[in-house]
């Protein structure tokens, strides 16, 4: 399949959406699919400096990148996310589709302007949408640090965070130590109960990072995620998947 991934962020600025998305596109690229990032470009210079403060990525993007424009920074969940806003982008993004001509379209943050607000009226295609934020988030809300839990099995190391949406459904009782939210002080017993029995944290840090492995490497995500577009484009598909 041809696929676009849409990204409303810089690639000249580092974030968790933009390695996200770039990690997604390589792990894609590895089962043989033709794979393109559409997402926002700095170059540097003079009037990037004035308009971010951070220091970015230097030279040009990849090939697989398509750059549809400038970002500004927009303040917003206490950070500073680099947001494509410019109106032009609209009528790049839509000559970009009528060009590329792609099979779907992953779109990351689907309600995030310009990019994937354009992308949603004009695409006419199947569309996979991920938001990178869970629980009772507004519009143009940005994502929470909501990764840190499969980092840390990744690195074999038990997790122990309130009982909430998102994290609720990342957890289990064999890697995690799911605590009332709200709670401070049932929050510092169970983490001082954890520090103090290695073999318990040590055999909860094996069964983190074998989680990790089964449910969150990118050669498994790639899987899924072809399963979940064939299935968006009305192909058959081995296992029932839900976009």
């Amino acid at each position: 399949m041809k696929v676009g991934i849409v990204v409303p962020f810089s690639w000249s600025f580092w974030g968790a959406v933009v390695e996200h998305a770039e990690l997604q596109a390589a792990a894609l690229r590895e089962l043989g699919h033709d794979v393109r990032l559409v997402m926002g470009n700095d170059p540097p210079g003079q009037f990037t400096r004035v308009l971010h403060p951070r220091v970015g990525r230097h030279g040009d993007p990849p090939p697989e990148v398509i750059p549809i424009g400038r970002s500004v920074i927009v303040p917003a969940n206490g950070s500073l996310p680099n947001i494509i806003l410019s109106p032009r982008s609209v009528f790049r993004i839509k000559r970009v589709l009528e060009r590329e001509r792609f099979d779907v379209l992953h779109l990351h943050e689907p309600m995030t302007p310009t990019p994937c607000i354009a992308a949603l009226a004009l695409f006419d295609g199947p569309m996979v949408g991920t938001h990178h934020a869970s629980g009772d988030l507004g519009w143009m809300r940005l994502a929470k640090p909501g990764m840190v839990l499969t980092r840390a099995f990744a690195c074999a190391t038990p997790v122990v965070a309130s009982d909430i949406p998102g994290y609720r459904d990342v957890m289990t009782s064999e890697s995690s130590y799911a605590v009332e939210p709200g709670d401070p002080a049932a929050l510092a017993r169970v983490v001082e109960a954890m520090l103090g029995d290695e073999e318990e944290r040590e055999t909860r840090g094996a069964a983190a990072r074998e989680l990790a492995i089964e449910r969150y490497s990118w050669q498994d995500i790639a899987r899924r995620l072809e399963r979940i577009y064939r299935s968006a484009r009305g192909e058959p598909v081995r296992d029932p998947v839900a976009a």
